[in-house]
């Protein structure tokens, strides 16, 4: 980057001006531009937090392996976006309900419930004020009242922990809602530049899952019984999330699966061998048991022909009944003589 200043001298004060040339605007940002491209999601194995980690195990260690890792972690950054507004209440794959409960059309409007008038009304007008035309906002409402019903403590309950997260609930899956019709008329569209991402929704939706995520943590702090109905009853994913050390780059995270692979690969092995050596041992237990039989039946053959050869020799005697004792007084009488002779 050349700088080039330019000096002015008026009659009583000094003007300095710089202008700057650009050579290149390579310089300015940098050599590659670098983003992650968010992916769309359709597969609902990917909501299981650990699903990359079991798939990188699966992966063959050859030599494409690193390149196959790479192509992971891609996967894994490029749906980290849809996983983080979907995961937790399971709405990979479903484009029909979004988790919302199903409404009774013919029922009054949330305003409108109670009023003795209208369940005397002819049914026209009943029709006119029923959730079959409401507004979206009306339904909206009606959505949020039935999500607090099914786990608010009694009927007066609207501010306690499980309300607020029936609340936050239905908000956040009407928003997916929305968003993804959003989305469609976007991809649709023949405009250009295409249409914004509908960033006002996806903002709010975000601070709004951390928040439920909060109330859920302080809820299963003070009350596992309502926690577990909670998650039960709105059909919630509570992922407990990994702490920031844990948030790996590429090559660290490619590290710790090629270490994490090769202890598994190591154990597999290992297993293998003890298997086979199981196997060989009680083979080789069993050869050395025949050849120790059949050198026992040698030595019982040598024995006994030891034991004939001593009997022609007279060495011994054929078919004695007991224990054979030498003649120790003989013995010991011409020891006593040749120690008086020779001593």
């Amino acid at each position: 980057m050349f700088l080039k200043r330019i000096t002015l001298f008026p009659q009583k004060h000094f003007y300095f001006c710089f202008r700057q040339l650009h050579l290149s605007n390579i310089l300015e940002y940098g050599r590659y531009p670098y983003f992650n491209i968010h992916k769309n999601v359709t597969d609902p194995k990917r909501q299981d937090p650990d699903y990359f980690e079991k798939e990188a195990e699966k992966l063959p260690l050859d030599a494409r392996y690193i390149d196959q890792l790479k192509n992971l972690w891609e996967e894994k950054i490029g749906s980290e976006r849809q996983l983080i507004f979907k995961a937790q209440d399971s709405l990979i794959g479903n484009s029909t309900d979004y988790g919302l409960p199903k409404l009774n059309l013919d029922e009054p409007k949330l305003d409108y419930k109670g009023i003795d008038a209208l369940e005397t009304a002819p049914e026209s007008v009943k029709k006119i004020f029923s959730l079959g035309h409401a507004s979206s906002r009306e339904i909206n409402m009606a959505w949020k009242m039935e999500m607090i019903k099914k786990v608010r403590r009694d009927e007066l309950d609207g501010k306690s922990l499980p309300a607020k997260i029936g609340w936050a609930t239905a908000t956040i899956r009407n928003w997916n809602r929305v968003y993804a019709e959003f989305e469609e008329k976007r991809n649709t569209s023949t405009r250009k530049p295409k249409l914004p991402r509908a960033t006002w929704i996806s903002h709010p939706l975000y601070l709004l899952i951390n928040q439920r995520r909060k109330w859920l943590r302080l809820l299963r702090e003070q009350s596992e019984e309502d926690f577990q109905r909670c998650i039960n009853e709105l059909k919630i994913s509570y992922i407990i999330q990994k702490e920031p050390e844990h948030v790996k780059t590429r090559k660290v995270w490619s590290e710790v699966q090629l270490k994490r692979r090769i202890a598994l690969e190591k154990e597999k092995q290992l297993e293998e061998l003890h298997i086979r050596l199981k196997e060989n041992r009680e083979e080789k237990l069993r050869s050395i048991n025949d050849e120790a039989n059949l050198l026992n039946n040698e030595l019982k053959q040598i024995m006994e022909r030891l034991h004939q050869l001593n009997i022609i020799e007279k060495k011994t005697v054929a078919d004695i009944v007991g224990e054979y004792q030498p003649n120790y007084v003989g013995e010991m009488t011409e020891i006593v003589d040749n120690s008086k002779l020779f001593g």
